[in-house]
């Protein structure tokens, strides 16, 4: 009679084999689960399933361009949404990260801010122009006054960009400040996977930029009497290219003398490019 003795060492082995049988078969599983743990330690939400974009409705105007904008003519863009309002500090420290990434794909991405103004002054549509001007932001803004855009894709907090791919479907969502290497990565993808399908458009979107319209003489920006960053009185210079030159370097200097303008030294800077302009101008330069 013969007895099949494997011992404690035949154990081993198979429970061994049993383990690494077992790693395979859950390793599809730990990368799809590792991925998305890294998406979102970047911040970068992912959907689950495949959800169109809502459409950009309810605004009550639209600056940076001549005509609204809709994502069934932007078809063959990767679109960047950014929900923001001028009066939120981290909404205004993302711009640098839009500015990049508008330079890094010119003619693949194309970004546009969806201002949902936090405070009554901030739905005006000429108050968002002067920030436009002011920061020189060369995107398509909307104005979301009403929350239409903003409820359509349930936001609740600024900032908060959507990051649409060029068959209008949501890529991602990034709430809050930061996440530009989650976004760059995210587009550098999905451009390449919809080149490869013949399904980018590279073409130039012509748009029309406010500095256009109102020319470049910085008083744009600065604005004409009004108040604001804090209830800082801001002036114009309006009132000094009707005076004489040694006028204009007197209130120049009073200005730049102060430095207790909290929010406002960028006040300054146009002063001075103002006297600039006005100097060369009379100069016939």
């Amino acid at each position: 009679m013969r007895f099949n003795h494997r011992g404690h060492g035949g154990k081993q082995k198979d429970r061994a084999i049993i383990f690494v049988l077992l790693c395979f078969s859950l390793c599809p599983l730990w990368l799809i689960v590792s991925g998305q743990a890294r998406a979102a330690q970047e911040g970068l939400e992912m959907p689950q399933d495949r959800i169109r974009a809502p459409k950009l409705r309810g605004a009550r105007g639209w600056l940076n361009t001549d005509k609204p904008l809709t994502l069934a003519a932007l078809k063959g863009k990767v679109v960047l949404l950014d929900f923001w309002t001028y009066g939120c500090i981290n909404c205004m420290h993302i711009i640098p990260d839009l500015k990049k990434l508008e330079k890094k794909y010119p003619n693949e991405l194309v970004v546009i801010g969806v201002h949902s103004a936090k405070f009554a002054n901030e739905k005006e549509t000429e108050n968002i122009r002067r920030i436009i001007l002011r920061y020189e932001i060369e995107h398509p803004i909307v104005n979301d006054a009403d929350f239409a855009i903003w409820n359509a894709y349930a936001v609740d907090s600024w900032p908060t960009r959507y990051l649409i791919d060029p068959a209008g479907y949501v890529i991602g969502r990034l709430k809050g400040e930061g996440g530009y290497e989650a976004l760059d990565q995210a587009i550098a993808q999905t451009i390449a996977d919809f080149r490869k399908r013949g399904e980018l458009n590279e073409a130039p979107l012509k748009l029309v930029l406010e500095k256009a319209k109102v020319g470049d003489l910085p008083l744009s920006a600065a604005g004409v009497s009004r108040q604001d960053s804090g209830g800082c009185e801001e002036r114009s210079f309006v009132h000094c290219r009707l005076r004489s030159q040694s006028d204009c370097d007197r209130e120049t200097r009073r200005h730049a003398d102060r430095d207790d303008w909290h929010g406002c030294a960028w006040r300054r800077r146009w002063l001075v490019r103002s006297r600039d302009i006005l100097s060369a101008a009379r100069h016939g330069a």
